[in-house]
């Protein structure tokens, strides 16, 4: 919500009966609130335009309380719709969140570190929905992995059955070819590389030689099921390890997109802030560029850098002090600190509610 709030402090003439005289106008915008004025002396616009809006409005509404500023009632109820909803503290800092906003949109360097973090967290969030994706690949590749083991578990039950059955049926025709003639007949079938066979006269059971070849056919249907299945079941393993390794690199890249800082270093004289900048390197020659504005083309000038000692061997990590020794033609020179100043900055993604404490 701190992108729609809208507080501009602006200073021109609003009094048509006097136009040559200037006031300061407060104006607030809240969607689904209201949309306030309030008019100043024009001398209040010199502190106010600078001022973090929710004191700015808390001091104009302040100020035509002690005026007794008498208006319409659709712009005294504006007004007091506003008051009250900054009274709450979640929306006193809304107000104040955009505020900051607006401040950092006006410069540069703030202008494209906060289009860095935004393209930072839409990356994160895009590397979240891919993890997510692998993740939920991953439960149904597990699914199907168990699947096929039980299907696999089921297949060599059925195998075995199919055995079983068939060594029974053969056992039970060979006793029969065996057994005692009396009482039976001779029978054959289609097939002519099948023997003939004695069976009893009610006994209806077809070729014993056919039925075997079929219970071998149906052994070997069996057979190349299941190694069917257990290709099936190495593809699906190959698959799942290669889900897992794809998880962990995303994490990995979540994690390294999660946790890395942007730091901006800060050039300033005698602690008057000059600019912003992504690279030690440029706020440096900021500060050299204005050292060297001082002097004209026949002095000499000679700059150097002193950084912390626990920092010497990495420069971009601490403060670095800009010295400089200055001769003037046909004068003697001299040594001392020029006061330009390089600072590293940390700036953080998301407010820290406790860096505050």
């Amino acid at each position: 919500m701190s992108d729609s709030i809208i507080v501009r402090v602006t200073l021109d003439s609003y009094d048509v009966v006097h136009p040559s005289e200037k006031q300061t106008q407060v104006y607030v915008q809240i969607p689904e609130v209201a949309r306030a004025t309030w008019l100043l002396d024009e001398h209040a616009y010199h502190f106010l335009k600078t001022t973090p809006w929710p004191n700015a409005v808390d001091w104009a509404q302040e100020n035509y309380v002690q005026r007794g500023v008498v208006s319409d009632s659709v712009s005294a109820a504006a007004r007091a719709a506003v008051v009250g909803w900054l009274g709450d503290d979640a929306n006193h800092d809304a107000m104040q969140a955009a505020w900051e906003l607006d401040q950092a949109r006006q410069h540069p360097v703030a202008r494209k570190l906060l289009a860095r973090v935004d393209r930072l967290e839409k990356e994160r969030d895009e590397f979240r929905d891919q993890r997510n994706a692998v993740f939920a690949t991953n439960e149904r590749l597990l699914a199907e992995v168990l699947e096929s083991g039980q299907a696999r578990l089921r297949a060599e039950n059925e195998t075995r059955t199919v055995k079983r059955e068939a060594r029974d049926e053969l056992a039970a025709f060979r006793a029969l070819e065996l057994g005692d003639l009396d009482g039976r007949v001779s029978a054959s079938c289609e097939n002519p590389h099948h023997p003939t066979w004695l069976r009893a006269k009610d006994d209806q059971r077809g070729c014993p030689w056919c039925e075997s070849d079929k219970a071998h056919d149906d052994l070997t249907g069996a057979n190349l099921s299941l190694w069917e299945e257990e290709r099936a079941y190495e593809r699906l393993r190959v698959a799942l390890e290669s889900a897992k390794r794809g998880r962990r690199e995303l994490r990995a890249r979540v994690a390294e997109l999660e946790a890395a800082p942007t730091t901006v270093f800060r050039a300033s004289h005698d602690s008057i802030v000059m600019g912003l900048y992504t690279t030690a390197a440029e706020a440096r020659k900021h500060c050299e560029t204005e050292m060297r504005r001082e002097y004209d083309e026949s002095t000499k000038v000679s700059l150097w850098w002193r950084e912390d000692e626990d920092t010497v061997d990495h420069p971009e990590d601490g403060e670095a002090e800009l010295f400089g020794h200055v001769t003037p033609r046909g004068m003697g020179g001299r040594t001392w600190r020029t006061g330009y100043v390089v600072t590293p900055l940390e700036v953080a993604a998301s407010y820290d509610e406790g860096a505050d404490e």
